[in-house]
Formats: C-alpha cells, sequence, structure tokens
C-alpha cells in the first residue's frame, strides 16, 4: 500500500508541475485533477496514522485503535477509485 501511495504521489505532483496553473481551473480534466488530488492527500494521511499507529503504543489499550482502522478502511476504500479510474 505504501509504495502505491509513494507512486501517486510522485506522478501527481509531476503532473502539477507539468500543467501549472491548468491542473486546477483550465484543464478539460480538472474534476479529475481534483479527484487525485484528494485520493492521493487521503493516501498520504492513511500512511501517516499507520506509521503513528505502529509507533505508538499507548492507543492500543483504549478502544481508539478500532475506530482508527475504520476510518483507514474507509480511506482505502477510495484509494480503489483512483485504480479504477486508471484501468479505464
Amino acid at each position: 500500500g505504501l509504495v502505491y501511495t509513494i507512486v501517486f504521489a510522485v506522478e501527481l505532483v509531476f503532473k502539477m508541475c507539468n500543467d501549472g496553473r491548468r491542473f486546477f481551473w483550465g484543464s478539460p480534466a480538472w474534476h479529475w485533477n481534483y479527484m487525485d488530488l484528494i485520493i492521493v492527500a487521503t493516501s498520504l494521511v492513511e500512511a501517516g496514522m499507520s506509521v503513528a499507529l505502529l509507533m505508538s503504543d499507548d492507543l492500543a489499550g483504549t478502544g481508539q485503535s478500532t475506530s482508527q482502522f475504520r476510518i483507514l478502511r474507509i480511506m482505502r476504500i477510495t484509494r480503489l477509485i483512483k485504480v479504477v479510474r486508471i484501468t479505464r
């Protein structure tokens, strides 16, 4: 999962550098660009949360980790949308 997050983030950075301002407003596919931005951002947040959960022993017994893993699963579903979009 982390490898895909890095690959998609690098792809997004290249796309933003290439398109410049058109990435947000002038491109005919601007709505896809925004969706890509949201999906990459949530994937990066998910990766950060995963690392934080692995490094933190404080949340292990409080029951909060269960709800946080549910949030991670929801964010993974949004990443699936990106994969489906790429395969088209």
